[in-house]
């Protein structure tokens, strides 16, 4: 289900990307335990994907970034736009994207988090 999603992506139509985003995310996953999502999937298929970038990013963190800026993070690592983020991530402005980035750049000792996502790409 998240490689369809992430296929989708690459589609044109951000609208019909997030919609299915969305309505994927909220689905209970089929024989998981009930702490399992999609996203725990999302951050599993991330680090294969990307060379480990979460985990990394975790430790590099000291274990301080929370789900949220997991979740941000993995979506960041696929390069969405700004607004397929905020529309993901349920955020009510696009200042809020640039804010998160900010946060989790320091939380990882870097300036800038797309050279700290294209070291793992």
């Amino acid at each position: 289900m998240i490689r369809q999603l992430l296929e989708l992506s690459y589609q044109p139509n951000e609208t019909n990307f997030t919609r299915k985003f969305n309505e994927v995310m909220t689905l209970p996953v089929e024989g998981a335990i009930p702490t399992d999502s999609y996203w725990n999937n999302l951050h599993s298929l991330t680090n294969e994907l990307h060379s480990g970038v979460l985990d990394e990013a975790q430790r590099i963190a000291g274990g301080t970034l929370n789900e949220s800026e997991m979740n941000f993070l993995a979506l960041y690592c696929y390069g969405f736009s700004r607004t397929v983020i905020m529309i993901c991530m349920k955020y009510s402005s696009l200042g809020t994207v640039s804010n998160k980035k900010i946060q989790i750049a320091k939380k990882l000792g870097v300036n800038n988090l797309d050279d700290f996502v294209n070291n793992y790409r």
